[in-house]
């Protein structure tokens, strides 16, 4: 009762108090992440991003004029209520209500490709509000539209804004270092299958930071270390998985603190990287981009499928890279080298972008 009465009361507000034309306000999970570094360059006029906590670190890359307010304060508020637009990645507040586009546009650009059931596919009936949603190609059009309830055309195959990061040369020399100091960089990007925050839920059967349960790590380590290969694990942030302490040579898991003690973003490393491995993540929607090795590590999958579920049957849709479901079948593929370019075969499907267009985006306000 309490949301529905705010809700209409800054429907309200919304919809009487004029817009400042060169205002933009960003908010996304993590606060500061590549969504946000990308679309940046795309941004004229006032930028306000909504934080958690103001004082949080500023990286190198965030321009010194965008202003970080705090996302749950009257200011923060009073920022939506005079925004021209406005771009978020997991929602905003639970009352927040959306008037006509042409007094204020809201682009839903969400966290990444519906590979496993969101929104309306996952039985979710609250869902943020927007005017428009951004996709990489035809075939998520079609997903997010169903995902979001809303109409095809509102879903734009624009491409998103941090895959721009993942093509850029590095300047970073930390990041730089390591590319020199061993033959391979190699990035394991597991989604979570047990959350401790957001969406609290259950999927798939293994909280162990590598996703098999016993895995031999040390044979993992060994073989990457007589091959002198580094791989990089950076758990899903919403994940509860097993504390892991174990100090390996040549395997090395980070967090978002990591990354900015690196003065660096996620997608700025998978920039330097020589293959990505992951599993139930779009993040291998993205990383199509650069043309380099995928493998899908998906032990749990079948048990996957029958808790979260996915969009579509990967029985009849290849994905575009190595299925490995044993770690054996891990360790032989290592052992044996990977193919410079591994056959990605129909990622079109999946990705039809090379860079984010986001006049596209500008351009869908005309739209009521």
């Amino acid at each position: 009762m309490l949301t529905e009465f705010l809700g209409k009361l800054f429907y309200f507000f919304n919809y009487i108090i004029p817009k400042s034309q060169n205002k933009t306000v960003f908010c996304s999970y993590p606060d500061l992440e590549d969504m946000l570094r990308g679309l940046i360059p795309h941004l004229n006029g006032r930028v306000i991003v909504l934080v958690k906590t103001p004082n949080v670190v500023r990286p190198s890359w965030l321009p010194v004029e965008v202003e970080l307010v705090k996302k749950l304060s009257l200011v923060g508020i009073s920022h939506l209520l005079t925004a021209r637009y406005i771009y978020y990645t997991h929602g905003l507040l639970s009352f927040f209500r959306i008037v006509s586009s042409k007094k204020q546009l809201v682009v839903n650009l969400w966290h990444g490709m519906a590979l496993k059931n969101i929104g309306l596919l996952d039985g979710k009936s609250n869902l943020p509000q927007s005017h428009k949603t951004i996709c990489t190609s035809e075939f998520f059009q079609k997903i997010h539209a169903k995902a979001f309830g809303m109409k095809k055309e509102d879903v734009l195959i624009t491409g998103l804004p941090r895959n721009d990061i993942l093509t850029k040369q590095t300047t970073n020399a930390k990041l730089l270092t390591i590319k020199e100091k061993y033959s391979n960089c190699y990035v394991w990007l597991p989604t979570y299958r047990k959350s401790g925050e957001g969406d609290i839920r259950v999927d798939g059967d293994t909280s162990n930071i590598f996703c098999f349960e016993s895995f031999d790590y040390f044979k993992l380590n060994k073989i990457l270390s007589e091959k002198n290969e580094l791989l990089i694990i950076k758990p899903h942030p919403m994940a509860v998985l097993d504390v892991f302490e174990e100090k390996l040579s040549n395997i090395k898991i980070i967090n978002e603190h990591w990354l900015t003690n690196k003065d660096t973003t996620l997608y700025e490393l998978l920039s330097i990287s020589d293959a990505l491995w992951t599993d139930y993540s779009s993040v291998f929607v993205d990383y199509l981009v650069t043309k380099k090795n995928i493998l899908f590590i998906v032990p749990d999958i079948e048990l996957y499928k029958n808790t979260r579920g996915f969009t579509f049957d990967m029985g009849q849709v290849k994905l575009p890279g190595l299925v490995i479901t044993t770690q054996n079948e891990l360790f032989d593929t290592l052992m044996n080298s990977l193919p410079l370019f591994m056959d990605i075969g129909n990622g079109k499907l999946f990705n039809v972008t090379k860079k984010y267009e986001h006049a596209m985006v500008k351009s869908s306000n005309v739209i009521k």
